[in-house]
């Protein structure tokens, strides 16, 4: 489908040639927008999806082209928390807030696409009134419209809620909030102790989240005031009260990775008068959003069975972590196998259990010597199985037979920073005798009885071994111990088995510069794309994941003249090169970049530095046009 034509100056002279390079030219996604070569019209060749991407920016010949992707409504809301549980007290007077459904909508936020609306469909009991609650169609909070609840006679009422797009004439999903009735007395508490919020909330900010209401506040003004964090401690500012009315609000978006929960303390005090409340704690709960994936912790992983393994038999583990809500279906993990080469003597020789990922034999009869060797490829996926995933492989190595087959793992892995509890289980060392007597299990080496001495420790006759505290893999990535096991009443011993235990890497590093400010120079006449300096963050975490991988992003530049965006950054790199021409030494003869490093592909712990760039002398050099569609 055509979108326009580009047209040369020069056209009118000679004929040109025209191509154009760039995301979904020649940089993925390959092949969406081509050009003709001699007429310069420019064509897309497929259905676009705004929710993928929204914009492309190409490039032919020294203009900078963005196409935009104009937003149809093809989703609809979706709550966030369902059902939502409230609490209102019996003697809430009318108009009195109390709690918010919030539902999110992929579509554009900035069209009726993506405005969420909400209104009650239903409310159960309809008594004493069959509409006792009102919701504000904007915001989702809900507040009494009829006073005179009984909480003996109807304890709890439960609402059904429709969220719905284009002002709520659109697509639609609904969801359910129920409220319990507390009981009543003659000084009522009004204020919330507890609220939630929705992490990545889109806004608009600031966002209120409920009224903070003194019991004074009927006989004086009262003047409000928070302290605690978020508030006036680190991270300052996301929270803010208003002085008189004592309304609530976050400042900006939340992200329950970062920081789950926040405690604040209200302060309420007489505006005239000398009265005031004793402190109130609030903590507010930032409610997670299933937007992280599965992680695998180590991949490949690596494994041995016994050609002469029975069914059922269990030989190895793969793990994936998730770091959403571990509590919600957000964060709890779910394992299948997608496919298994060779698929030879039969296509299903493997089973995974789907919560722990142990492996195990399914179909006995594996023979070394035609198929030394299985892959799987596995899922993991949140949601129970249905939601966000990723897929790790098992490389699966089948050992010779004999009849006094090995049964003890000889490499495992151990996430770190875990949180128990401790002693934690790892595995169950097994001698090849424990058929035929009670085997006595002990440990030597790394952890064991050398230094750090006692992180590992294994029960004498079960063979279970244990870690016992959390362990740190920037101090130490690994251990390896020897198992020794000998009969308890009998002259029998196996022989010595080592183990290495691997520490499995967590985010738990920001990226810091070697240099800040890092100082560069650049020509005024520097045309586009032109590499003149590089900044460097490190990640003390495990560099063969996203969690030691540093992402680079310009977050601000000072001043913004001629133009806001006059470099870009390399966002694996680092290098910073010129993105818009038109730098006049004179005028603007030096630039403040603020500078974000982030690891997790941009998305994780990060940090910010500053590059000063100091514009050198001038020579002739044009400005380039850039087009927009």
């Amino acid at each position: 489908m055509k979108l326009l034509q580009i047209k040369s100056d020069f056209a009118r002279e000679t004929q040109m040639v025209y191509s154009i390079t760039g995301e979904g030219a020649d940089q993925d996604p390959k092949g969406i927008f081509t050009v003709e070569r001699l007429s310069g019209n420019l064509f897309v060749t497929q259905p676009l999806d705004r929710e993928k991407k929204a914009s492309y920016r190409y490039c032919r010949q020294t203009n900078g082209n963005v196409i935009r992707v104009i937003d149809q409504n093809d989703n609809k809301p979706v709550f966030i928390q369902n059902p939502v549980i409230g609490h209102v007290h019996e003697a809430a007077e009318k108009d009195y807030e109390f709690m918010t459904v919030t539902a999110t909508d992929a579509d554009d936020p900035e069209t009726g696409n993506g405005m969420v609306n909400y209104k009650i469909i239903s409310q159960e009991p309809q008594l004493p009134k069959p509409n006792m609650f009102d919701i504000n169609i904007l915001s989702g909070t809900i507040r009494v419209r009829e006073p005179g609840m009984d909480r003996k006679q109807w304890p709890r009422y439960t609402l059904l809620i429709e969220a719905a797009d284009m002002e709520g004439h659109g697509l639609s999903s609904t969801g359910t909030a129920v409220i319990t009735v507390t009981e009543d007395s003659d000084n009522k508490p009004q204020i919330v102790q507890t609220t939630t919020v929705p992490e990545n909330s889109r806004g608009p900010f600031p966002m209120k989240l409920l009224q903070i209401k003194s019991d004074f506040a009927r006989e004086t003004q009262m003047v409000y005031s928070i302290t605690g964090e978020g508030a006036d401690q680190d991270p300052k500012g996301i929270f803010t009260v208003e002085r008189l009315s004592g309304n609530l609000f976050v400042t900006q978006p939340l992200d329950r990775e970062k920081k789950a929960s926040y405690r604040i303390t209200v302060h309420a005090k007489g505006l005239d008068v000398s009265i005031a409340d004793k402190p109130m704690e609030i903590v507010i709960r930032v409610i997670d959003q299933n937007d992280n994936k599965p992680v695998f912790i180590q991949n490949p992983v690596i494994g041995h069975v016994h050609e002469a393994a029975e069914k059922d038999y269990e030989f190895m583990t793969v793990t994936a972590t998730d770091a959403d809500d571990p509590e919600t279906g957000n964060g709890m993990v779910n394992y299948k196998i997608i496919s298994q080469e060779p698929q030879l003597p039969k296509p299903n020789m493997f089973d995974i259990n789907i919560l722990s990922g142990t492996i195990r034999v399914r179909e006995p009869g594996m023979d070394r010597k035609q198929w030394p060797r299985y892959t799987l490829l596995i899922e993991a996926a949140d949601m129970e199985g249905h939601g966000l995933s990723s897929t790790g492989t098992a490389v699966i190595t089948v050992t010779e037979d004999s009849d006094n087959k090995p049964q003890i793992v000889q490499t495992t892995t151990v996430p770190e920073n875990s949180r128990g509890p401790f002693p934690m289980k790892l595995f169950q060392i097994k001698s090849d005798f424990a058929r035929e007597t009670q085997m006595v299990y002990s440990i030597t080496g790394e952890g064991a009885d050398q230094d750090p001495k006692g992180i590992f420790t294994v029960e004498r006759l079960s063979g279970n071994l244990f870690v016992t505290q959390p362990l740190d893999r920037e101090k130490k990535a690994s251990y390896r111990i020897t198992v020794h096991a000998k009969g308890l009443d009998v002259s029998i011993a196996d022989k010595p088995m080592e183990i290495v235990i691997h520490v499995i890497d967590q985010n738990d590093n920001k990226p810091v510069f070697i240099q800040n400010p890092v100082i560069g120079h650049v020509h005024e006449a520097a045309e586009k794309d032109y590499e003149f300096m590089t900044v460097t963050a490190t990640d003390a975490d495990d560099p063969e994941t996203g969690n030691g991988m540093v992402n680079y992003k310009i977050i601000s530049q000072e001043p913004q003249l001629p133009k806001p965006n006059m470099f870009d950054i390399n966002i694996l790199s680092g290098t910073i090169r010129v993105r818009e021409p038109g730098m006049d030494r004179k005028q603007w003869p030096r630039y403040t970049l603020l500078i974000e490093a982030a690891d997790m592909e941009g998305h994780g712990l990060s940090t910010t530095g500053t590059a000063v760039i100091t514009v050198t002398e001038d020579r002739d050099n044009k400005p380039q046009i850039v087009q927009t569609t």
